[in-house]
């Protein structure tokens, strides 16, 4: 929920908990996988991820904006969604999920260069 909404307040809402828990949470000892599942959520420290073999994220993914480039719609099929995991306010784990919407607008891009280049060819 956090890297679809970009909003701490908005994800800690949707799983039961105030925003100031969710930061409480973080600054716990012990809580980083929790950090960098959150900078995960949000594109940040990428390279450092939860273990599961993230590369880096393009250098715009970190960006609020609903453009993407190809590069940054290639990073998200490759690394997916992330969810982090909580039951009663305590961090279980994270769910990766396969990032469907990025795979069909990278392909409809693809798509679109592949006829643009040969409509200029004709």
């Amino acid at each position: 929920m956090l890297a679809q909404t970009r909003s701490v307040a908005a994800a800690a809402r949707f799983v039961g908990m105030g925003r100031e828990s969710a930061y409480r949470l973080r600054g716990r000892p012990g809580a980083a996988s929790f950090c960098a599942a959150w900078d995960a959520a949000l594109g940040k420290g990428m390279g450092k991820g939860i273990g599961m073999g993230l590369g880096q994220p393009p250098s715009t993914a970190h960006h609020a904006t609903r453009k993407s480039t190809l590069s940054e719609l290639e990073w998200r099929v490759e690394t997916g969604l992330w969810q982090v995991i909580l039951h009663h306010g305590r961090y279980l784990g994270v769910r990766k999920k396969l990032d469907n919407s990025a795979l069909l607008m990278l392909t409809r891009r693809i798509d679109r260069i592949e006829h643009g280049i040969r409509d200029r060819a004709r």
